[in-house]
């Protein structure tokens, strides 16, 4: 069954409420949004800089290091994700 615009977009006004319901939900989906943008960055350099052994960031830094905790941070931020209740 395929969905029309209006239907669509009151199932998801509907899971919106559902995830959303207090404003610490809120502040959580920031916090996690942030953490994700900030450790795919540094998963990213931490890649480049071991390719090419250029920086973007940060300069004096273990490219290894620096892609394990872009890693652990991405995971971090991927788990304090509110979800729907």
């Amino acid at each position: 069954m395929t969905l029309g615009g209006r239907e669509f977009t009151e199932r998801r006004a509907a899971a919106a409420q559902a995830r959303f319901k207090t404003p610490t939900d809120v502040a959580h989906f920031a916090a996690a949004l942030l953490l994700i943008v900030l450790g795919a960055l540094m998963l990213a350099e931490g890649i480049l800089g071991a390719m090419n052994g250029s920086t973007l960031f940060f300069g004096g830094v273990n490219r290894g290091f620096e892609f394990v905790m872009g890693l652990v941070t991405l995971i971090v931020g991927a788990s304090m994700m509110p979800a729907a209740k």
